[in-house]
């Protein structure tokens, strides 16, 4: 995985997501590809898979992501919150750099 060349954004997008699924009782919607890559790091991590970015676009691996935990149980709360907001966000784009450390910090650092 690349080197953290954004330790900021990475942190304040994995902190957003911790937010917007902790506040409310129905978790808040994604506004933006950083946070969906957020959630996408801090869910492979729990399920276990590899912290792998197999394709270019956001929703590609969005898409590859739901297929890996589909028949799989959901293991908290917090993670079927995370789960809603990610496969509910329809926005795509180009994976570059930041968003791969961004996916990379909050695999890392998921609790």
């Amino acid at each position: 995985m690349n080197t953290k060349e954004y330790p900021s954004a990475c942190y304040l997008q994995s902190k957003c997501i911790e937010i917007k699924i902790s506040l409310y009782e129905k978790p808040v919607r994604l506004d933006s590809p950083a946070e969906a890559c957020a959630c996408i790091g801090k869910i492979r991590e729990v399920y276990k898979l590899p912290c792998e970015i197999n394709y270019n676009s956001l929703q590609e691996n969005v898409s590859e992501l739901k297929r890996l935990i589909k028949n799989k149980p959901v293991p908290t709360d917090k993670i079927e919150k995370m789960c809603q907001i990610l496969f509910a966000f329809s926005k795509d784009c180009s994976i570059e750099d930041i968003h791969k450390d961004i996916i990379e910090y909050a695999y890392e650092n998921e609790k």
